[in-house]
């Protein structure tokens, strides 16, 4: 694989600018275009070093288990952390072998340092968890504010939607204006390229938000990543605290960020903010930008803030937990979502509120998964011992869960 060459370019909206590196795979000679639209106002802080591409293009070279041969140079620091980074994947996933990286390096220094911080927003739990510690009112722990937000189209919205898009941006505006930061939406195609390939949970999401933070490294002196889950259930993951800093060069810090906290401490500690009640978006089922409120990432987050006295002002999730509504969930507990072990801390939450209504339901839900989980062990168990065909597997498997919601 190989990173042929960086340009510059119009964007197709008007006032966008388009970062676009140019893509040749080794398989069979197919070549593409990746590229991240930006805001035109921010063109002298786009970078022209290899860096970005760098990064993001790592997983995809992984999972192809292509070289990767870079005709930009990119950063000394940064090259260093992806060795290691190759290093860590192999060791978590042992068929993903390191691959050779050819690379020049970036010599010299223009004295330029990059003040801003900004911080991967999606308006979830994680990412509002960390803009309000950072930049609340009690800030004198934390003396570096976030003073960006940066809106990524084409994470979990796909990039073709713009429409969705546009109804996010304004909402994830007010966000920013009620903190009083700057909100830098970027949009990328990666995900609609052969970039899409790779193993988007466990390898490729977090050099995706990195890759753009870092097509600004002009501006950005420290870059934060939301922790998905907190120290003590943390597990091999696209965005991970012993992955994240490798993403770092000699001017641009990558900082994984709140993994002290699980998810239900971060929803009591955002849950009664008003902007959070209003814009909180944390559901990907539907890859739109609204919450679905029947999946077990939203029943998770209704159930926290009913725990917490404030479902019953939420503007963007149902206002009440309606037992018929959740019935056929199913509760993941191998997934990269830890689904099942937060409806146990929920569970018991629940029960410390004196919440019986609540807690009923959940035991509910917990044997309903406990069934389903232990009959889609064995299936699996049977297929790979080749008792029965792999087709049938899947078909038995299907049908065990073609009434169930889950992730």
């Amino acid at each position: 694989m190989q990173l042929q060459s960086v340009d510059l370019i119009q964007g197709e909206r008007p006032g966008r600018v388009r970062l676009q590196g140019r893509v040749r795979y080794d398989s069979d000679g197919f070549e593409e275009a990746i590229w991240f639209d930006l805001p035109d106002t921010l063109r002298s802080q786009l970078t022209s070093s290899g860096n970005p591409w760098l990064v993001l293009l790592l997983p995809l070279a992984v999972s192809l288990r292509e070289p990767l041969r870079m005709e930009v140079p990119v950063d000394p620091v940064l090259l260093e952390g992806c060795h290691e980074l190759l290093e860590v994947w192999h060791y978590w996933y042992p068929d993903r072998g390191p691959v050779v990286i050819e690379a020049p390096v970036e010599r010299g220094d223009d004295g330029t340092v990059p003040t801003a911080t900004g911080l991967f927003f999606s308006g979830g739990v994680d990412s509002f968890h960390s803009l309000i510690k950072r930049n609340g009112q009690a800030v004198g722990e934390f003396p570096v504010r976030v003073t960006d937000l940066l809106l990524i189209h084409g994470a979990d919205i796909p990039v073709s939607d713009q429409d969705a898009f546009d109804r996010l941006r304004p909402r994830m505006a007010e966000v920013a204006r009620e903190f009083g930061v700057c909100l830098v939406d970027i949009a990328t195609n990666a995900r609609d390229t052969r970039w899409g390939r790779a193993d988007w949970p466990h390898l490729s999401h977090g050099p995706l938000l990195a890759a753009a933070g870092l097509s600004l490294e002009g501006r950005f002196g420290r870059l934060l990543i939301a922790s998905s889950a907190p120290y003590g259930r943390l597990r091999p993951y696209g965005s991970h605290p012993v992955t994240d800093p490798l993403f770092s060069t000699s001017h641009t810090r990558f900082v994984h960020d709140g993994a002290d906290c699980d998810r239900p401490e971060k929803i009591a500690a955002i849950g009664r903010h008003p902007v959070v009640l209003k814009h909180l978006r944390v559901c990907w089922r539907g890859r739109t930008d609204s919450n679905c409120g029947r999946c077990p990432k939203c029943f998770n987050t209704m159930v926290g803030l009913e725990i917490t006295g404030t479902l019953e002002q939420s503007e963007s999730l149902p206002r009440r937990i309606d037992p018929a509504v959740f019935r056929h969930l199913y509760f993941e507990s191998q997934g990269t979502y830890p689904a099942y072990g937060i409806l146990r801390n929920w569970r018991r939450q629940a029960w410390l509120a004196g919440r019986q209504d609540l807690v009923q339901l959940m035991d509910q839900l917990v044997a309903r998964s406990d069934r389903l989980g232990l009959a889609r062990n064995i299936l699996e168990g049977l297929t790979r011992r080749g008792i029965i065909p792999a087709e049938l597997g899947q078909r038995l498997k299907a049908r065990l869960f073609q009434s169930s919601v889950k992730y």
